[in-house]
């Protein structure tokens, strides 16, 4: 399966999207079901983590795609890291980070890296920070 969705760590903090190509949306949209399960199995704020360091390119057209998911994002959220090495990953990003203030004002932000661990990383300094937050 190209999109498979899993708890990242023992925790259940992390959600994590591993993604191979070639991949279509449509089996994206069947990973997000399955998110929907994950996240109303807990009780707590979950991050989300898409590992795309396999991915050269996204199929077809993807900002009305980012603007549907953008829509459905389940609310609390954290953060969501996408990662990937390529220039063409950072600019969804940026993208998504247009589109998704409007539609999820609960969710902590967005960011990019380019590896799963550096994601990690990004999501663990955000949990610290927030838990000194006052």
């Amino acid at each position: 399966m190209p999109v498979t969705v899993n708890w990242d760590n023992e925790e259940k903090t992390i959600i994590r999207y591993d993604i191979i190509e070639p991949w279509t949306w449509d089996e994206m949209w069947v990973a997000l079901e399955k998110d929907d399960e994950l996240i109303d199995s807990i009780d707590h704020i979950v991050h989300l983590l898409f590992n795309g360091e396999a991915i050269k390119v996204f199929p077809g057209n993807p900002i009305g795609h980012l603007r549907m998911f953008a829509s459905k994002t389940r609310q609390p959220l954290g953060l969501i890291v996408i990662v990937g090495p390529n220039v063409w990953i950072h600019t969804i990003v940026s993208l998504f980070s247009k589109l998704l203030p409007r539609r999820a004002k609960g969710m902590e932000g967005i960011l990019s890296a380019r590896t799963v661990e550096e994601g990690r990383a990004l999501i663990e300094a955000h949990r610290k920070k927030a838990d000194t937050t006052p």
